[in-house]
């Protein structure tokens, strides 16, 4: 069995350097140029799923990325147009049914006045 050997890098100039040199060098590079965070915190899971999501956007608009999010648009505002369509027939249906119910129950109750006039004259 051969024993592993210590992993080193050669600069610029030549000179070999350790792996924990170069850690080191990234490291101050990442810092000098001031890299921060993302600004949308998301958990490994979410992380996953976003090459899904820019697939999907780009199979939408044809492999173009960008037509994609504007045919994403265009969708989402058809949608939002039948959903508030959808939110007035409902609406309207509604209130025929109430007017109906009301009518049938202002027609029952005139029914029952009517025979009870017709009763009490032929009393």
């Amino acid at each position: 069995m051969t024993k592993k050997q210590p992993l080193y890098f050669q600069d610029e100039d030549g000179k070999y350097i350790t792996k924990e040199e170069l850690v080191e060098i990234v490291a101050a590079s990442v810092a000098k140029a001031n890299i921060k965070k993302c600004r949308f915190p998301i958990n490994d899971e979410q992380a996953n799923e976003t090459s899904h999501l820019y697939g999907m956007i780009a199979d939408i608009g044809g492999g173009n990325f960008s037509n994609g999010i504007e045919e994403s648009r265009k969708n989402h505002s058809y949608i939002n147009k039948i959903r508030a369509k959808s939110d007035k027939f409902s609406t309207a249906i509604f209130m025929i049914f109430i007017a109906a119910v009301t009518g049938g129950v202002i027609k029952a109750c005139w029914e029952g006045i009517k025979s009870l006039v017709i009763v009490n004259k032929s009393l």
